[in-house]
């Protein structure tokens, strides 16, 4: 009997661990895809107008997605304990997979993808490592 209950016990922790960790990312990933969305509709409204060329949009365009994706990578290092390159690792990872999951159905693969998915994941995991060395360990108050 009393092995059971600690089989049980230990399940439902690492189900409650995991939970933990999906919340973490789902938060990052939300504040990101938030932030993306925001400024996409800005530039993409500001080209309407004529204020920025097609390829000033495009540099817009990357230029906010790196922010975006170094929001949600500081995020999600302030929300972890250790290893603050792997959670950005991982956050990077699921983005790079939407990215190329969306590449394969709309457009071809091509060798700039590779460096485009790799910039990606470099700025999550420096997002991630900056967000975990500004976590306040002993806060005031």
């Amino acid at each position: 009997m009393e092995k059971g209950i600690i089989f049980y016990t230990k399940k439902y922790s690492i189900l409650g661990d995991c939970m933990n960790e999906l919340k973490k990312l789902g938060i990052s990933l939300g504040f990101s895809f938030l932030f993306l969305f925001i400024s996409i509709f800005i530039i993409t409204l500001l080209n309407y107008i004529n204020v920025f060329s097609t390829k000033g949009t495009n540099i817009f365009k990357f230029i906010f997605l790196l922010i975006s994706l170094f929001i949600g990578g500081f995020i999600s290092g302030k929300k972890s304990f250790k290893n603050g390159w792997l959670e950005g690792i991982k956050l990077g990872g699921i983005f790079t997979l939407f990215f190329l999951l969306s590449s394969l159905l709309f457009q071809s693969f091509h060798i700039k993808n590779i460096i485009f998915y790799s910039i990606i994941i470099g700025s999550t995991t420096i997002g991630s490592m900056v967000g975990i060395n500004k976590k306040e360990d002993n806060p005031k108050g």
